[in-house]
């Protein structure tokens, strides 16, 4: 089941006249490993299928720890 796309926000208040309703789909792999006690997370994805939006590739790294 598709679910319909709702209007774009920015600070409450809808943008532009129609909403925008930007859509897209990205799929990519994720590698996790640990440094002592420390995980850290590689993610990259391939954007595609994007309508009323840009299209582009998000890579990025987390890391969780105590203080």
């Amino acid at each position: 089941m598709q679910q319909s796309p709702t209007d774009d926000k920015q600070a409450g208040i809808r943008v532009g006249n129609d909403g925008f309703r930007g859509e897209v789909l990205a799929l990519g792999p994720v590698v996790r490993t640990t440094f002592g006690k420390v995980p850290l997370t590689f993610q990259w994805q391939h954007e595609f299928m994007a309508h009323n939006r840009p299209q582009g590739d998000k890579f990025w790294i987390k890391s969780v720890f105590r203080f």
